[in-house]
């Protein structure tokens, strides 16, 4: 049977795991959006790096290649953060 001290250290690291993968999703989807439209605003860079679900970053990156325009993407990525 795994000690308390066991247990703490791998519910931390797999809190460690989940921000990584948090982190990798939100720096892919910056650089989608980045290749396609250019130039990414400081808010936008901040929204997106506010965003800490998987599933919401997902959608996100799949919008990428749905939207025809910046100003659309934003409009997604507020709707995502004004929740």
């Amino acid at each position: 049977m795994d000690t308390l001290a066991d247990q703490w250290m791998e519910q931390g690291e797999r809190s460690g795991f989940i921000k990584g993968e948090i982190k990798n999703a939100q720096e892919m989807l910056l650089e989608a959006i980045s290749e396609k439209f250019g130039a990414v605003s400081p808010d936008l860079i901040r929204r997106v790096n506010s965003i800490d679900s998987h599933e919401t970053l997902k959608m996100l990156f799949k919008q990428t290649f749905r939207v025809d325009s910046l100003e659309e993407f934003k409009e997604q990525v507020h709707r995502a953060t004004d929740n």
